[in-house]
C-alpha cells in the first residue's frame, strides 16, 4: 500500500501543520461522518493496537 502524505491537522492528537495521511472516513452518532487523517506517530500507535488485537483474536481462535 502507498502511503501519500500531505500538511494537515493530525486527527488523533490534535497536531497541526504536521505530515499526515488519510485512513478513511470516520462516522459519529450526532454529526455524521468526516475525514480521518493521522500524524506517522499516531499511524504506528493504531497499528500497534491493531497488531495487538489480532494477536489476541488469534489466540482465541
Amino acid at each position: 500500500m502507498i502511503i501519500t502524505w500531505v500538511v494537515g491537522w493530525c486527527w488523533r492528537c490534535e497536531t497541526d501543520e504536521v505530515p499526515v495521511t488519510w485512513l478513511g472516513p470516520v462516522q459519529t452518532e450526532m454529526y455524521g461522518t468526516g475525514p480521518f487523517f493521522v500524524c506517522e506517530a499516531c499511524l504506528e500507535r493504531l497499528e500497534a493496537l491493531v497488531y495487538a488485537y489480532n494477536r489476541q483474536v488469534d489466540q482465541w481462535a
